[in-house]
């Protein structure tokens, strides 16, 4: 996978973690996010939409004395990035509540 689209990979990840159901607008971001990534465009653009709205959402972790890991990077391990394959794949057959909870079912290791 092309080292951007990982990277884009890692930013769903990390606001996925960072919300919660009822953040609607970031959960539609996450969606659309994975429809440019499958066709390949704007995925500069949606890095940094998705980091700006975990800073929206969580405004308080970055800069907690305390951190705890919820809005940190994330990189996928190899066999995350098959599955993020698959679920590019796959995904129009899914409805969204099903590829968000695949989404964040990837294993991955905290760190840019």
């Amino acid at each position: 996978m092309k080292e951007k689209i990982l990277t884009c990979f890692g930013c769903m990840i990390a606001l996925l973690n960072a919300i919660d159901s009822t953040n609607e607008v970031e959960r539609e971001h996450i969606l659309s996010c994975l429809k440019d990534v499958k066709e390949d465009k704007d995925v500069d653009d949606w890095i940094s939409i998705l980091r700006e709205d975990k800073r929206k959402v969580v405004p308080d972790c970055f800069v907690c004395t305390h951190p705890c890991g919820r809005v940190d990077e994330i990189r996928l391990n190899k066999a995350s990035q098959k599955r993020a394959i698959q679920l590019l794949d796959t995904m129009d057959s899914m409805n969204s509540e099903e590829i968000l909870f695949t989404l964040g079912g990837l294993p991955y290791e905290i760190g840019s």
